[in-house]
């Protein structure tokens, strides 16, 4: 026969296991959603961080972008104010200088108001029809800045495949003389 009171400490001891275990799962779940949410909190910020920084970024390319334009648009205004008058023969040279080693300019030349190249940076296209070309047409206006497309004739001269066309802007502008 059992002693007297030990059917209650049984109880009182399943009841104080039980009350534990409670304890315990419910802290279980409480860690569970704070490291659940310490790391939501974490992978916005890394988000947020990541999209501050391109954007940065992008902002700094875009006006690194401009001011390399700009540089060339100083540099077409200066070379065309050289053209009016002259030589055909002392035009390539300049041409030539312009482009220089091709790594930000791949090709200028000078077209007469029929859309004949004259003249062209290594000699590339030159005596070429050019008369129905975007660059050539709103040129003859004045200045004109062209949006990023491939160049048909350009394209296999510079090294340009089916599968990675060479990209180009075009800039133009008229040169005027008497």
């Amino acid at each position: 026969m059992p002693a007297k009171g030990s059917h209650h400490q049984i109880a009182g001891s399943n009841i104080e296991r039980a009350f534990y275990g409670f304890i315990a799962v419910g802290i279980a779940r409480f860690a569970a959603l704070a490291v659940w949410l310490v790391q939501d909190r974490t992978q916005a910020y890394q988000a947020d961080a990541l999209e501050r920084a391109v954007e940065v970024r992008t902002r700094a390319a875009a006006m690194e972008f401009a001011r390399a334009l700009d540089a060339h648009w100083r540099a077409l205004d200066h070379i065309g104010a050289q053209f009016a008058g002259a030589e055909a023969a002392s035009l390539r040279p300049m041409l030539d200088t312009a482009v220089g080693g091709g790594d930000r300019v791949s090709w200028a030349g000078f077209a007469g108001p029929d859309g004949a190249v004259v003249a062209a940076s290594g000699g590339m296209l030159a005596g070429a029809d050019v008369a129905a070309r975007p660059w050539f047409q709103r040129g003859l206006g004045g200045t004109f800045a062209g949006d990023v497309h491939g160049a048909l004739l350009l394209s296999d001269l510079l090294g340009g495949t089916e599968e990675g066309p060479i990209r180009f802007i075009d800039l133009a502008r008229p040169v005027s003389d008497a």
